[in-house]
């Protein structure tokens, strides 16, 4: 069955919205140095003992070398950073906690902490943060290392961050089209980057999130090679979250050996690992806008051959999303490599004037007509160049007693184009 490519990609996209909830709580490590000392679990608000799961210790005390000073450690994901500048009393942003702790030196560990002090903390390997006060550091039995941390802890921070859903050819354009899905944030816009060198992103655009969830990269040039695109979120505060996971574009390319088009294409990719093709689809049509399913090949293969094919056509490479992209009120489930031209002249053969080739099929006689200076290539079955004549203006009557009887490709090249078409020598 036939299935037609997509022509136009219209945008429809709803506006979802909603306020990060900041709780405040309270906590205490307590006797940091002794077997009855305490952890304390900051997703579930609650003090845990030494004997208690260590899974859920995101704070678990810490004795420096045998001797007095504040600090902790967790073995379960969570990690601290120390930054004094964070406005701990207003701040209710997610991406400015999530910001900040991407600006400092991570660690599991938290060393000498004092009065005043704010640390910020990435939960358990997730996107989820609280913000910690030391409140109180209480050193009566100092002599003994049994101290107490005291702290007050802020939750509801949420770094807000979008994947990319799929990276695909615009159909009106043919430019790169940068695809995602909205979340239900605190969203103002969204910065596109694309990749410049070896894990190096340059920031190529801005959307408003009012807008459609695209943007379409006018300065890409499918047609020459792959490209990987990230995208980050920019809050309501005005803070930038961490940038995406990337995803890469196909690039096709084309080999022609006589009648067989040999088709290949880079991978698709999608750094994260969500959405991995199992399936090529292989399109064909004599415009970019009228491509027909040509084809279908297993993932696990990035070429394919066209053969017996004797006229110009143009090819694109798609993988099909499971579930699409939910961005514009239907599915845009499927990302298109570029177009590519079998035969890459730059114009297409009708501009060849007046070209007409008979009898087909032949015995040891040809006649070609054509307006036009020509060089004529004909081709076996094989790819190989078996003769090369030149054409004149008018009519050229060719001797083919020199060839075996079989399939042919004529290739007529000239000034203004090349056209493609099959003889049969009898």
């Amino acid at each position: 069955m036939k299935q037609t490519f997509l022509t136009s990609i219209i945008i429809l996209c709803v506006l979802c919205n909603s306020i990060a909830q900041i709780t405040t709580h309270n906590g205490k490590i307590w006797n940091c140095s002794s077997a009855n000392a305490s952890a304390w679990d900051l997703v579930n608000d609650i003090a845990v003992t030494g004997s208690g799961n260590e899974n859920i210790k995101d704070m678990k005390n810490y004795l420096i070398n045998n001797t007095m000073s504040p600090s902790w450690y967790s073995n379960n994901g969570t990690q601290f950073v120390k930054d004094n500048t964070f406005d701990y009393d207003n701040s209710t942003s997610g991406n400015s906690a999530g910001f900040t702790f991407a600006q400092g030196l991570d660690s599991n560990y938290m060393y000498h902490v004092t009065v005043g002090d704010i640390i910020i903390a990435k939960l358990r390997g997730n996107e989820d943060y609280a913000i910690i006060k030391i409140t109180q550091i209480d050193t009566a039995n100092i002599s003994s290392y049994l101290f107490d941390i005291s702290f007050e802890y802020k939750k509801g921070y949420h770094m807000n961050y979008n994947n990319i859903c799929v990276v695909t050819v615009d159909s009106i354009s043919f430019k790169n089209m940068v695809i995602w899905e909205k979340h239900a944030d605190i969203s103002s816009s969204y910065n596109v980057y694309k990749e410049i060198s070896i894990d190096t992103y340059s920031l190529v655009g801005n959307v408003s999130y009012d807008s459609a969830s695209c943007f379409i990269d006018y300065n890409s040039v499918p047609e020459s090679h792959g490209y990987k695109y990230k995208i980050s979120v920019i809050d309501t505060f005005g803070y930038e979250s961490v940038k995406s996971y990337y995803h890469k574009t196909m690039n096709l390319v084309i080999s022609t050996f006589g009648s067989t088009m040999g088709l290949s294409w880079t991978p698709y990719e999608d750094e994260s690992g969500f959405f991995v093709p199992d399936m090529y689809f292989i399109y064909r049509g004599s415009q970019p806008n009228n491509m027909q399913l040509l084809d279908s090949i297993s993932a696990s293969f990035t070429s394919y051959n066209d053969n017996n094919v004797f006229d110009s056509y143009y090819y694109m490479v798609s993988v099909r999303k499971p579930g699409g992209c939910n961005v514009t009120g239907r599915n845009n489930s499927e990302s298109f490599s570029n177009k590519k031209l079998n035969f890459d002249s730059g114009v297409n053969d009708f501009q060849i004037k007046s070209l007409s080739i008979y009898p087909n099929p032949a015995n040891d006689k040809l006649s070609i007509n054509i307006e036009e200076k020509a060089t004529l290539e004909i081709i076996n079955v094989q790819g190989q160049i078996v003769d090369t004549k030149n054409l004149t203006e008018k009519s050229n009557n060719l001797d083919l007693s020199n060839l075996v009887s079989g399939v042919y490709t004529l290739r007529i090249k000239t000034d203004r184009g090349i056209a493609i078409r099959k003889l049969i020598k009898q």
